[in-house]
């Protein structure tokens, strides 16, 4: 064997130990993040967003509120025109 062959072989080993290494940390990673997420919301915390969210929108102007109304429609559009694609033939 030469001694270029060897050195590569060697490093071929690390790179593989390393990949392990990183795929055992990603593991954790992942599964301490899922059992975090769980449930990161309580029911208080929800209802004081919601309420936050409802008072924000109650005081919006007039022309805010048609504005936002609006855009939502043409979203919907939007997501209509992606999720169902014309055809020239027609």
């Amino acid at each position: 064997m030469s001694k270029d062959w060897k050195k590569g072989k060697a490093e071929v080993a690390m790179l593989e130990y390393e990949k392990k290494q990183m795929q055992k940390y990603v593991d954790e990673f992942r599964k301490k993040r899922t059992e975090e997420s769980d449930n990161p919301w309580d029911e208080e915390k929800l209802e004081s967003i919601k309420l936050f969210i409802k008072e924000l929108s109650e005081n919006q102007s007039p022309e805010r509120k048609l504005r936002n109304k609006l855009l939502g429609i043409k979203y919907q559009i939007e997501d209509y025109l992606r999720d169902n694609p014309l055809d020239e033939e027609e």
